[in-house]
């Protein structure tokens, strides 16, 4: 069962997956304060100064996450598509959690630093959503659009699952993956990682656009009062999903796909 709770491909599958639909990737490898790290690129690869989307996932998760989106036509024809395994995931550090929300985004700062471009908007769902927010705060002269979907980051609201409790008890923490046991790991860091952060969403410069769903059981609806008290209302739009829950990530990717779209233009 743990090795197929691991959330991640290999460069191995993960260059099927891509080949079986005819569109190029690149799978990237790089050293990031002493250790390896991976990134995947679709979309205008071959062009230097395209516009970019940057994916960061949530917790637990990887760049498979978004392989939809890096798939998808129209998002192809118009910008390199970047998706990052966040550090713990995936082939980045895998196993070994970072909690903090700033060497989090310091990796978002890593990858982006590798191109240049230009326009760059960037996406995060559910804890990706402040660890996007976070490098979208720190760098309002290179993100043109911050696109959160489903955050988590009202720590009023943060919840912690009873089943949470088995990654973190020593006595059962081995018997799950060492991707849920950083999902984990997290996930106990979450409330004074993202109560930190709060004070900075007032400082934000950039256009922000907030996907929630009004069911959402994980991310509570209670995050979009979040972004409306925080962050500046001439920069915040709100998309409310009626009855969609945390998934929305997938199960409104056409919805998220046009604003992006949209944003591109």
């Amino acid at each position: 069962m743990n090795g197929c709770m691991t959330f991640r491909k290999s460069d191995k599958k993960t260059s099927r997956h891509f080949e079986k639909k005819e569109i190029d990737i690149n799978i990237i490898h790089k050293t990031f304060n002493g250790n390896t790290v991976r990134y995947i690129e679709t979309g205008q690869v071959d062009d230097p100064n395209s516009p970019i989307i940057l994916f960061v996932h949530g917790a637990p998760g990887s760049s498979e996450v978004y392989f939809d989106y890096l798939s998808d036509t129209l998002l192809l024809n118009k910008a390199k598509l970047v998706s990052i395994d966040r550090l713990g995931y995936g082939y980045s550090k895998y196993g070994k959690a970072t909690t903090s929300i700033e060497e989090q985004a310091a990796l978002v700062d890593f990858v982006v630093s590798q191109y240049e471009f230009s326009k760059l908007i960037v996406v995060g769902h559910s804890y990706g959503g402040p660890i996007s927010g976070k490098y979208t705060i720190d760098n309002p002269d290179r993100v043109d659009a911050l696109v959160m979907v489903a955050p988590v980051n009202d720590p009023d609201s943060e919840k912690v699952f009873w089943f949470a409790y088995f990654g973190h008890w020593k006595l059962t923490r081995w018997t799950i993956s060492k991707a849920l046991r950083v999902a984990t790991d997290e996930k106990f860091s979450h409330i004074e990682a993202i109560r930190k952060l709060e004070p900075d969403w007032s400082k934000i410069q950039t256009p922000v656009i907030h996907f929630h769903g009004t069911k959402d059981g994980i991310a509570s609806f209670e995050n979009v009062a979040f972004s409306q008290k925080h962050i500046p209302d001439s920069l915040l739009e709100v998309v409310e999903i009626a009855k969609g829950g945390h998934m929305i990530v997938w199960d409104d990717l056409e919805l998220i796909r046009d604003r992006l779209l949209e944003e591109l233009e």
